[in-house]
């Protein structure tokens, strides 16, 4: 079985904090690992643990609206710690991880739901494209219908 096939996981998370650093990833799939744990942990990821995640210079962009680029750690969490203001992570689940040290392709489901009770509950599919450099996110691109994710927005 090659890289590919061997790092392949269909995945589901309790959505708990993610207490495992990325200094204990270790191992050939350690850039499988840094990406799983932010697609299943991000709703909940302290600013220091997108440090951890992501290199200084990291560019994360939502490509159907690409005005919002995100350039570091930083400007990455307050964006969608802004963003969770709204919205209750109800479920971060991957349908399918592959890659290899340098690249990675996530398929996933997120589920929100209104902190205001309302009872609306949001699902937005997305694809990321994750490029990584010595064990921490360089490139996150996200890609998704937008009619979806306009729900959001509201």
């Amino acid at each position: 079985m090659g890289a590919m096939g061997a790092f392949s996981r269909v995945a589901q998370s309790s959505h708990n904090r993610m207490e495992i650093s990325v200094a204990q990833a270790g191992g050939d799939g350690s850039s499988l690992e840094v990406v799983r744990r932010l697609c299943e942990h991000w709703p909940d990821l302290t600013r220091e643990q997108f440090h951890e995640l992501l290199t200084p210079d990291c560019v994360y962009l939502n490509v159907p609206m690409p005005h919002l680029q995100c350039i570091g750690p930083d400007q990455a969490h307050d964006f969608l710690q802004a963003f969770m203001g709204q919205w209750l992570a109800v479920e971060m689940s991957l349908r399918l991880i592959r890659g290899d040290r340098d690249a990675v392709l996530v398929e996933r489901v997120e589920r929100f739901r209104k902190r205001s009770g309302d009872g609306l509950e949001v699902k937005l599919v997305s694809m990321g494209a994750f490029e990584l450099r010595d064990g921490k996110i360089t490139q996150w691109r996200d890609y998704f219908d937008p009619r979806e994710a306009g729900a959001l927005a509201g």
